[in-house]
């Protein structure tokens, strides 16, 4: 491969990071470095095997599905220690455990944050937002068709808000495809 080919493909690579980093940014994701010992990153790997059903590629790590993974054994370790002991500050979301209900719960956490924002008016603008970056609705991930349509509601909106509403969907996902 020329070093002009190199060049650009790694011109075209820093441009896609740095959208997708702006895109999780205004949508409430942080972005951390982590450091884990090897008995820890072997749990890890099998946990994301188990959610992802693929093993982590340790040289080019998809890392939604891995803050995904990561994500569930925060929301996990949070309900077994806070939440029994009553010590919860936060609102008792089930943790996702499957690759959709995982992907579903990504929605809700982009949706609480623009939702938050001082920024965001109200519902309309939220799913103008999450069509603008082609999130697939709700209603995608729970109907068995997996359509993917990008269809936004508001309704679906107040649905994910809702934390019962959102609970009895992600059992219902982890159930569906786990």
């Amino acid at each position: 491969m020329s070093d002009e080919i190199i060049q650009t493909k790694n011109n075209r690579n820093r441009t896609n990071k740095a959208k997708q980093a702006e895109k999780q940014k205004k949508l409430g994701f942080s972005t951390i470095e982590i450091r884990l010992g090897e008995p820890t990153y072997k749990k890890l790997e099998e946990i994301y095997k188990n959610q992802q059903g693929v093993t982590i590629n340790r040289d080019h790590k998809d890392i939604n599905a891995l803050s995904q993974v990561i994500s569930y054994c925060i929301n996990k370790v949070y309900e077994k220690l806070y939440l029994k002991n009553s010590k919860a500050k936060l609102p008792n979301i089930l943790p996702a455990n499957t690759k959709d209900s995982q992907e579903f719960f990504d929605l809700y956490q982009a949706v609480k944050f623009l939702n938050d924002s001082k920024d965001v008016k109200n519902n309309a603008d939220i799913k103008k937002i999450m069509l603008e970056y082609e999130f697939p609705s709700p209603n995608d991930y729970l109907t068995s068709g997996h359509r993917r349509t990008n269809l936004w509601s508001t309704t679906e909106i107040d649905d994910l808000l809702d934390v019962e509403i959102l609970n009895e969907s992600i059992d219902s996902l982890n159930k569906k495809n786990g």
